[in-house]
């Protein structure tokens, strides 16, 4: 989820894809991005593993986390604030 979002967002951002179309899939995005995924505490959870347990139905909770769940986490938000900031 938060590499699509970031996906869609530099897209939007950069003239590639449609605000009217892509705004509402973003939206959908970053609300589980920001309420499920971001935990109390700051840490991201729901990372799908990799590899052999690359299972999004199993093995995927609140506590699962990675260091590439992060990274693709911090990008999402550094296009949305490019993208409210020029809205």
């Amino acid at each position: 989820t938060a590499f699509f979002t970031y996906g869609y967002l530099w897209g939007m951002n950069n003239g590639f894809l449609e605000d009217d179309k892509y705004k509402p899939v973003v939206d959908k995005a970053w609300k589980y991005l920001t309420e499920t995924a971001l935990q109390p505490d700051g840490a991201i959870g729901d990372v799908q593993p990799i590899g052999e347990r690359a299972d999004q139905h199993k093995n995927v909770g609140a506590n699962t986390t990675a260091d590439f769940g992060v990274g693709a986490f911090l990008l999402a938000p550094s296009e949305m604030s490019k993208y409210v900031s020029e809205k």
